[in-house]
């Protein structure tokens, strides 16, 4: 028998040692019937026997509300547990999240980089087919033909016919093909404002010629026969008058057909006429080429 008490002990120990919310209430209820049987007994009058119920059920409502309490916060403790194990899931994405956003930004900011280089060699390289090209270009230039003119003057004297030889020459290193050339010459205050309408008074046909380098081409003309007024007039009586001779050249670069012309001007300025100088000197205008 000693056993069989000594195992309804042990399991009464085992079952206690595991709180349980009903227990709770099952040993409320006894309370709650021992108060009730003891009230009785004590013959307690009406009014005090209702205010007794009434702390009894305070009580019991007091120890329900400490059970839901109990319960609630172990609930709230798993709760909180789950809470911070989302927490610490949500730190480690985060920290994921940031390891990630870092390793893009250096793959783009190496990306840049690599922009940044190509972007420069880009530009190196076009700066070099720029130069190239200038470079070409200069050659071309330097090689292109180049038609330079000179005057010849005879017989520019009192009374005389005077004799005009334009020589235009290639100095340049490719062949040049002569579209036009012309020359004209009159007496004038100042040198005419339209020359290409002197020339039309020439009536001048357009001739083609071809000139390798070192060659050349002429133009011959006659002029009127020098008279004492025309030389006093250049020597400064009024109105004033002096003698211009102008011609040009319109040509083309035969390998590239690039267009070209040369302008020349001189004119007869008696102050420096001596036997061995007929007195011409260039023009300050008209004198150019391109």
């Amino acid at each position: 028998m000693d056993s069989e008490h000594k195992d309804e002990t042990n399991e009464e120990i085992s079952q206690s040692s595991e709180p349980d919310s009903n227990d709770d209430v099952n040993q409320l209820k006894r309370v709650a019937k021992e108060f009730w049987a003891w009230v009785l007994i004590q013959k307690i009058p009406l009014h005090q026997w209702i205010q007794a119920l009434a702390s009894v059920a305070l009580l019991v409502v007091t120890i329900g509300q400490l059970v839901v309490a109990l319960s609630g916060s172990s609930q709230t403790d798993k709760l909180i547990e789950a809470a911070n194990k989302n927490a610490g899931s949500a730190d480690s994405f985060a920290r994921s999240a940031w390891a990630i956003n870092w390793q893009i930004s250096q793959s783009v900011e190496k990306l840049n980089e690599q922009a940044g280089q190509l972007k420069g060699n880009v530009g190196q390289t076009g700066r070099l087919a720029s130069a190239t090209e200038k470079a070409n270009s200069n050659v071309v230039a330097a090689d292109r033909p180049w038609l330079g003119g000179e005057f010849d003057i005879k017989d520019f004297d009192l009374n005389k016919e005077p004799a005009f030889t334009l020589t235009f020459t290639n100095s340049g290193k490719r062949p040049a093909r002569v579209d036009f050339a012309v020359m004209a010459a009159s007496w004038y205050a100042t040198f005419p404002f339209n020359p290409e309408a002197e020339y039309a008074k020439v009536g001048t046909e357009p001739s083609t010629s071809i000139l390798v380098p070192g060659a050349r081409t002429r133009l011959n003309a006659i002029g009127q026969t020098v008279t004492r007024d025309q030389l006093n007039r250049a020597e400064g009586t009024y109105p004033l008058r002096t003698f211009f001779l102008f011609g040009k050249v319109d040509y083309r670069d035969l390998e590239t057909n690039e267009t070209h012309f040369t302008h020349i001007c001189i004119r007869y300025m008696p102050k420096y006429k001596t036997a061995s100088d007929n007195g011409f000197r260039d023009c300050v205008e008209y004198n150019d080429a391109r």
